[in-house]
């Protein structure tokens, strides 16, 4: 998927109100709200699942950590989902969205990270997942 322009009725990209969830969206989804149904909350907090960067497949495995699924999986072709943001689950735009940024996070040869490791289950991780440099970088790419 190449970098896709600024909506032209909002004026932003990935514009939200716009964006229409294609297969891999829905295949996204699917996974993820398959895990949050069948998976304690337990499980899932910190976890982490591997979808292809290309397709938006996945095995379904649940890694424990960002290092274990980088451990099993390519990281230039996949992207890493975490569940400390989305405990409930997810639509299929809202995926679509996601993996429209990290497909172009890669192609834009910006570093990516885990979350800031959390102390506690109450506390939230430290945001964006992106470090300062490479997202002031991303928004100089897209022109805003």
């Amino acid at each position: 998927m190449s970098l896709s322009p600024k909506c032209s009725k909002h004026g932003v990209w990935p514009c939200s109100r716009c964006t229409q969830a294609a297969d891999e969206g829905k295949r996204i989804a699917g996974t993820v709200n398959s895990l949050v149904t069948f998976k304690g909350w337990d499980e899932l907090e910190g976890g982490y699942v591997a979808f292809k960067l290309v397709d938006g497949s996945s095995d379904g495995t649940l890694y424990d950590s960002y290092e274990d699924a980088l451990d099993h999986t390519d990281e230039q072709r996949c992207a890493y989902f975490c569940f400390r943001q989305a405990m409930g689950g997810i639509n299929p735009r809202d995926a679509q969205i996601w993996l429209a940024f990290q497909r172009h996070v890669v192609d834009a040869g910006l570093p990516r990270r885990a979350p800031e490791t959390v102390r506690t289950k109450r506390e939230v991780p430290a945001l964006p997942i992106l470090p300062q440099e490479a997202y002031e970088k991303y928004r100089r790419r897209l022109g805003l």
